[in-house]
Formats: C-alpha cells, structure tokens, sequence
C-alpha cells in the first residue's frame, strides 16, 4: 500500500481516492503478457491498436479517431471544472528478433517479439485508464493516453506523425509523461535525469565501390571486401582515439552485405549502422570525421566510398518543471529510497524527443531488471520483473492526483 506521507495519495485529504490501485496489478500483467504474446512490427500495430481501442472504450474514454492507424489516442475529460491536460505515452512496435525464451506468453509470432519494454508500457497506460476511467467527474482537466506505433523505426517514425496530426491539441497539453524501462536499476526504482536524458541518434549507409575481377587476377580488380574490412575496424577508432573519455557517444556497424561469388572479387559491399552521441557539437564532429576517413580508405585503396547519414531522433531533454512534478510525486508514491540516481549513462535514443521539443515533459526510467537475467542477457532471451509494472503506475498515478485531484 501507499506510504501515509504527507502530500501522498494515501494521505490526501485523509483518504486515498485510489483505493482499488491494489487490484490493479494482475490485470497489467495480464495486459503485459497478452501483448507480449502478440508482438506486431514498427507501423504494423493493427491487431494491437484494435485491442487498446477496445479496452479505451470500455472505461469510458474517448477515442480521438482523427489520428491515423494503427496510433491510438484516448482522452477522458474532466468533469471537476478547468485544469490542465495531461498527456502518457506508451509505445506500441516490437522488435525483428526471434524470441528463445520458455516463457508461456513467449512471442507467437517467429521472428517478432517484444525485447525493448513497450508491452510493459503500454499495460502501465492501460492500468492508468482503469484507475482514472471511473473518476472522471473528479478530475480538474484531461488525461490524454498516447498508445504511439513506430518508435523503433524514426523514418516516418510514429512520434513525428501524431505531432503533425496534432496530438498534442485538441486540447492543448500541458505536460506530457512516458517511461523507459531500464534494466540497470530494480523494478521498485526511478531515475528522472534532469535535462538531456538520452541520446541523439543517426542511422548511415555506407557503399563501399571497388572493380570485380576473377579471384585468379586479383591485380585486375578493386576489392571491395578488403577495403570494408579496413574500414569497419578503423571507424572503432572515432570513439576510442578521436573522442574524449569523458564524452559518450558510440559506433556500430550492424550489417555489412557485399560480393557475388566465392570465386569473384567483390566489386560492392554495403554496410549500415549507427551513430549515437550525447552532444549535438560531438554528433557534428563525429559525421564528419567518419566521412573523411571512409573516403580516404577507400581511395588509398583505388575504390570509392559513399556515406549517407539519415538523421534519427535528437537528443531527449527533459524539462526541469516537469522533472520536478515527476519526482516529487515519485517520493510520495513510493518513499525517498525508490528514486535513485542513474547508475550509468545511457545511449539509448528515442522518439519522445519530439514531443519535447514541443511540449514541457518527462522521460522516466523505469526499473525492470528481473533476477532471472544477467548484465550481459541477450535480447533473444528478455524478460522484466513485472512488479515494474505497479511501480509505473504508482508514479502515474501520483502525477495525475497532484496536479488535477488535489
């Protein structure tokens, strides 16, 4: 139960008007497994769109149907008098990975499944509309739920579209809120950075031209595998030769394609990959220097290289305000000892930067680390402790009563 202290839900004007919360634990589980069970890919969230629109109406919320498929966006209006509007956001897409886990609510989908947290997201958002779809005639404002789709794939990209189409008007949102799951940090833990709180992200595509010639005559061609080969090992060096210790930004070639037979020397080879980095300065710095050191490669060797970098999401930067109100209510919900600095920098990026660039929020990171996995567990084999799922609550929770209940 909630901790009697002062300014907490429990204590609020000697009793707690979300006195059922308790109840509600079971029944995100429930919703965490059944969309972990069904996963759909960035953009393809149709089966659970249909199902959190579902679940929307029958709380008694309104679903806004001027947003496009598969984004599903629920508003509850107050009926207490005027006050701000709240937006949450969960996302929706799942990951191309085949799940290798002996979890009964493992992916049904080979090939697909949730390894990222956004089914835990999504079952928070849907425990908040149960607990608030009932108090309606008690709220001073509106809570808008933002069930967003494509947060995984920036082109379109799902936060960007719903922006466009307005999500954040009719009515206008005052703040808006939304969780990250971090594994570093147990599941009765919160870490709310203040400022930038996640990285700026580029995705690049590099093509790597060399001569084909018959593996017998190697002097006739251009190899276009060798000079890949030099390049992916001499990009490393970006980060640990061009870079400062103490700024964080990271390298990764994920896919490398190229060559046609085993007998031929390869004339192309395509890799792509991504940049990452926690400085905007940094971020500049590192394209460039990662384009004058493919082309210089790759010539050195008599080939061609072509680098085409495809902006991502910028840098996720919380609002102090609203940094504030989220800590805060988390001290009430769940005591001092539940937030918690952040035990490590993360690179990871997302797409609820562009809501902040619109709008006063906050990105919360959310505790999930479950015993039964190590520091280094593949993503093949994720899973989290569920009990997250009420500590995510809680924090909701505790938002919506201290700025349009108390």
């Amino acid at each position: 139960m909630y901790r009697k202290e002062s300014g907490s839900i429990a204590a609020a004007c000697g009793e707690n008007p979300f006195d059922d919360i308790e109840s509600l634990q079971g029944i995100m589980q429930e919703y965490r497994r059944e969309f972990h069970h069904s996963p759909e890919l960035s953009m393809q969230e149709f089966l659970t769109c249909k199902r959190i629109k579902q679940i929307l109406a029958e709380l008694g919320f309104e679903i806004q149907e001027q947003y496009t498929e598969p984004a599903v966006v629920g508003l509850l209006r107050g009926g207490a008098g005027p006050g701000p509007t709240l937006a949450f956001r969960a996302d929706m897409d799942a990951l191309p990975i085949l799940e290798k886990t002996s979890a009964p609510y493992k992916s049904r989908f080979p090939g697909i499944m949730h390894a990222s947290g956004h089914d835990a997201h999504m079952a928070i958002l849907l425990g908040l509309a149960h607990l608030l779809g009932a108090r309606a005639t008690k709220l001073h404002g509106n809570v808008k739920l933002i069930f967003q789709p494509g947060e995984e794939t920036p082109h379109p990209g799902g936060a960007s579209q719903l922006i466009q189409e307005g999500v954040l008007q009719e009515p206008k949102v005052d703040y808006i809120f939304a969780h990250h799951l971090h594994f570093a940090l147990s599941s009765n833990s919160v870490c709310i950075p203040r400022g930038i709180s996640m990285a700026a992200t580029d995705d690049f595509e590099l093509l790597v031209e060399g001569k084909c010639s018959p593996i017998a005559q190697p002097q006739a061609g251009v190899d276009a595998i060798v000079i890949a080969a030099q390049i992916v090992l001499s990009v490393q060096t970006l980060i640990s030769r061009m870079t400062s210790p103490m700024e964080n930004a990271l390298l990764t070639i994920g896919q490398i394609r190229g060559g046609n037979k085993s007998n031929i020397i390869a004339d192309t080879v395509k890799m792509t990959g991504t940049l990452r980095a926690m400085d905007e300065s940094l971020r500049d710095k590192l394209r460039y220097r990662m384009m004058d050191l493919t082309r210089c490669i790759a010539q050195g060797n008599g080939g061609n290289a072509t680098l085409r970098f495809t902006p991502g999401y910028p840098l996720v930067v919380n609002d102090s305000a609203a940094a504030a109100i989220a800590e805060r209510a988390t001290v009430e919900a769940l005591g001092e000892e539940s937030l918690v600095g952040d035990p490590m920098t993360s690179l990871v990026g997302d797409d609820f930067a562009w809501y902040l660039k619109s709008c006063p929020g906050v990105i919360v990171r959310l505790g999930g680390c479950s015993v039964r996995m190590k520091d280094d567990f593949p993503l093949d084999a994720f899973d989290l402790d569920e009990d997250c799922l009420f500590t995510g609550l809680k924090v909701f929770a505790q938002i919506v009563h201290d700025l349009l209940m108390a």
